[in-house]
């Protein structure tokens, strides 16, 4: 099994049916056993933690200690206090992960076909890869930034499974942007290990009700000082309905009569998408030079065209001593078994 799948759960059986049914149809590699999916229980109601005992739902448990607005602002941590609980349960399941990829979904995600696949084949150990966001607004939130603003339901009876799905199909292009919402994200695990994962809250300012840096931006401003790269994979979509376990049950009043709700549908500017997709003669897509830059990082700089083959790659992201070692030991293996032939 190369891949473990995280949902936080903690009071709403709906949602965990919800999600358990989602991901368990638009990932065919659960099926494989070459993925898992598993609850993270973040301090769970007996009936939360009964109705996953009862459908055999697989699951952790997490137990926090629970704080007041005092000790955490003393550990430089800031409002609400709940998010220390979900940053401890997230990376509580991140260590106790059965897998080196570990994928970290929120329990109000609703998914789309190969929005898996498509995060794997950009992932690397320079790379966290996230999902591109479709979300319905939110009348205090608003919507993650460079996510689609397109509504489909804000709760899981009022979602349009097949509009979204539609949506979904007509949306997605292979390709990669630089940044994008931090979740659904897939990185290894022992990445996010070496880079400290999430703070234990929302980061602190001059009081607690004053937060200075948020704790997903904090984690990934981690990532990016250990030289690993935040993209988003423009082929794997992901509806979120903005609402969570705290808001779950019918659209609230203040939320129908919110201006601007449902928001329109609509695409954002795409002033920093990447054109990254290239046709060869035969009409198949390959990654573009531009992409490739992107993906490699640094070592991407050497790209002057699109690589074709494996040498072509290795030539042009390893250095030119440990691509001439290689070439080197290639041949003389090479030589051998002619020689032994």
């Amino acid at each position: 099994m190369r891949i473990s799948i995280l949902s936080l759960i903690y009071k709403s059986p709906r949602l965990a049916d919800w999600i358990h049914d989602s991901v368990t149809e638009f990932t065919p590699m659960i099926a494989r056993r070459e993925a898992q999916f598993t609850f993270v229980a973040n301090d769970p109601t007996e009936e939360c933690l009964h109705h996953l005992q009862s459908r055999g739902y697989k699951h952790i448990v997490v137990r926090n200690p629970h704080r007041s607005d005092e000790e955490l602002f003393r550990l430089g941590f800031g409002a609400p206090e709940y998010m220390h609980r979900v940053y401890r349960a997230y990376n509580e399941g991140m260590r106790q992960a059965e897998s080196n990829i570990v994928v970290l979904v929120n329990s109000d995600n609703y998914f789309s076909p190969d929005w898996l696949e498509n995060l794997e084949k950009y992932l690397s150990q320079r790379v966290v890869v996230t999902s591109r966001l479709v979300e319905p607004g939110h009348p205090r939130h608003g919507v993650f930034p460079d996510a689609i603003a397109a509504a489909f339901g804000g709760t899981v009876d009022t979602f349009d499974r097949k509009g979204f799905l539609d949506f979904a199909e007509k949306t997605k292009e292979t390709g990669l942007m630089v940044g994008g919402a931090y979740m659904p994200c897939m990185i290894f695990r022992s990445v996010a290990l070496d880079a400290g994962l999430y703070p234990e809250g929302n980061l602190a300012g001059r009081s607690f009700d004053q937060v200075r840096r948020y704790g997903d931006e904090a984690f990934y401003d981690r990532l990016r000082r250990a030289g690993v790269r935040h993209l988003t994979a423009l082929d794997s979509v992901v509806y979120h309905l903005k609402e969570g376990e705290k808001d779950d049950g019918p659209l609230s009043a203040e939320r129908r009569k919110a201006p601007g709700f449902p928001p329109p549908v609509a695409r954002p500017a795409p002033a920093r998408r990447l054109e990254v997709v290239n046709r060869t003669v035969d009409g198949t897509a390959t990654l573009g030079v531009r992409t490739w830059r992107l993906y490699l990082g640094e070592a991407g700089r050497r790209i002057r065209r699109i690589p074709r083959s494996p040498v072509e790659i290795a030539r042009a992201i390893l250095p030119s001593w440990a691509f001439n070692g290689l070439r080197g030991v290639w041949r003389a293996m090479r030589g051998k078994r002619v020689g032994d032939g």
